[in-house]
C-alpha cells in the first residue's frame, strides 16, 4: 500500500499543477517523505487512484512499468492502462547512456521508430520524452541538442493540437535552442519555429511562453536551476564550461525576447525583478567576455534601458568597460554609452570629466598604439 500512496501524492500534486516528472520525483527524494499513518495514506492513495480512473492494484506488477515512479508518471500524464512499446523503451534507456554517440544514435532510432508508430502511441512517447526534454536539450553534446530538437518537431508537427499540452515544457526549450553556441542547434531550433510555427505564429509563441522561458533562464543564470549541472551521464563539458556556456545562451535568449516587455506586462516584470539582484549582476560583470556583452544585450533590448542601466551597477561598469582588450565587450559598451549618453538622467548622475573623458581618452590612445 506504499508505494500505492506514493502514486496517489503524484497524482495529487499534479492536480494542483505541480508538473513532477519521473527524474524530478527521484532527484528531489519523494521517498523522504513521512511514512506515519500509512493506513490512512493508503486509504487516501486508493480514493486518489480511483479518482484518476485506475483500478487499486498493487502498482508496479501489473501495469507494465519496471517501477512505481515510472508508473507515477505515467498515472500524471494519463497513461496508465497503455504501455510503451518495448522497443521504444529501449531506445528510452539509451538516452542516459554515459557515450555521446549513444545517446545521439538513440535519438535518429526514436524519431525513425515514431514514423512506424500510430499517433496514440506516438502521444504517449511525447509525454514521456517532453520530461527528458530540458536535458536533451542541454546536453553537453551538440548534436544531441540538435537531435532533440528534431524530435521535437516530429512530435509537434505530427500531434498538432494533441501536442499543446504540452508545449509549456518543449517551447522554452526550442527557444534557448535559438541562442545556442552551436550553429547547426541555432539553425536546428529556427526551423523547428518555421515549420511549426509559420509567419507572425512564431513570433505569438514567443510571446507566450516568454514567462516560463525567462523564468527557466533566470534561475539558470541565477545558478539556482538544477540543468546548470550536467546529469551524470554527460560529461561533455567541464562544470565551468557548462556554467558558462548555459549563462551565455539564457542570457542571448531574454534579450531576444527582451522586445515583447512592452507588450507583456508580466514577462516585462520578471526582466526588471532580475536586473534588481545586484548580487547576480555584479557576478555576471566579473565573468567572461561572453557573457558579459550577452548581458548588455538584454539591457539594450528592452523597450527602455536607461533605467536599468542608471538603477543597476550596469552603468559605472559600462563606463570601465568602453577600453575593454575584449572587442565585443568594448562594442557592446559603447553601444550602451550612446544610449546612456542620449538622456540627460546619465549626465545628473555622472561627472562627464572625471567618469567619461578618460576612458575615452585611454580608447584613443590604444587605437593609436
Amino acid at each position: 500500500m506504499i508505494i500505492v500512496w506514493i502514486t496517489a501524492v503524484f497524482i495529487e500534486c499534479t492536480e494542483h499543477e505541480y508538473q513532477l516528472s519521473y527524474f524530478e520525483i527521484v532527484k528531489t527524494g519523494i521517498l523522504g517523505f513521512s511514512w506515519t499513518n500509512e493506513a490512512a495514506s493508503s486509504a487516501h492513495a486508493a480514493a486518489l487512484l480511483e479518482k484518476s480512473g485506475q483500478s487499486v492494484g498493487f502498482v508496479g506488477f501489473d501495469t507494465g512499468f519496471s517501477n512505481v515512479f515510472e508508473a507515477a508518471a505515467a498515472v500524471a500524464a494519463g497513461s496508465i492502462g497503455r504501455e510503451i512499446d518495448p522497443d521504444v523503451v529501449l531506445i528510452f534507456r539509451k538516452l542516459s547512456k554515459k557515450d555521446p554517440q549513444t545517446r545521439e544514435k538513440a535519438l535518429r532510432e526514436l524519431i525513425a521508430l515514431l514514423k512506424e508508430k500510430d499517433m496514440e502511441m506516438v502521444e504517449l512517447c511525447y509525454n514521456h520524452f517532453a520530461t527528458i526534454m530540458d536535458k536533451l536539450a542541454m546536453d553537453g553534446s551538440p548534436t544531441v541538442r540538435v537531435l532533440s530538437l528534431r524530435a521535437a518537431s516530429y512530435f509537434i508537427s505530427s500531434l498538432k493540437k494533441a501536442a499543446e499540452k504540452q508545449l509549456k515544457v518543449i517551447m522554452p526549450f526550442i527557444l534557448f535552442g535559438t541562442c545556442d553556441s552551436s550553429l547547426s542547434v541555432a539553425n536546428q531550433a529556427e526551423a523547428v519555429l518555421s515549420e511549426n510555427f509559420p509567419g507572425e505564429k512564431s513570433q505569438q509563441a514567443s510571446s507566450i511562453f516568454a514567462v516560463t522561458t525567462a523564468k527557466i533562464a533566470v534561475d539558470i543564470i541565477a545558478e539556482r536551476h538544477n540543468l546548470l549541472h550536467a546529469q551524470k551521464y554527460d560529461n561533455e563539458d567541464s562544470p565551468e564550461q557548462r556554467i558558462s556556456r548555459l549563462t551565455t545562451q539564457c542570457l542571448l535568449t531574454l534579450a531576444r525576447l527582451a522586445p515583447l516587455a512592452s507588450s507583456n506586462p508580466r514577462f516585462n516584470e520578471i526582466l526588471e525583478m532580475f536586473f534588481k539582484d545586484s548580487v547576480v549582476i555584479k557576478k555576471l560583470v566579473k565573468s567572461n567576455a561572453s557573457v558579459k556583452a550577452a548581458l548588455l544585450g538584454v539591457c539594450l533590448q528592452m523597450p527602455d534601458c536607461i533605467p536599468v542601466f542608471l538603477d543597476t551597477p550596469l552603468a559605472t561598469w559600462i563606463i570601465s568597460s568602453l577600453d575593454s582588450p575584449d572587442s565585443l565587450v568594448a562594442t557592446r559598451a559603447f553601444e550602451a554609452f550612446i544610449q546612456l549618453g542620449s538622456d540627460e538622467r546619465f549626465f545628473e548622475k555622472f561627472n562627464i570629466q572625471k567618469a567619461v573623458v578618460p576612458k575615452l581618452l585611454s580608447v584613443i590612445r590604444r587605437k593609436e598604439v
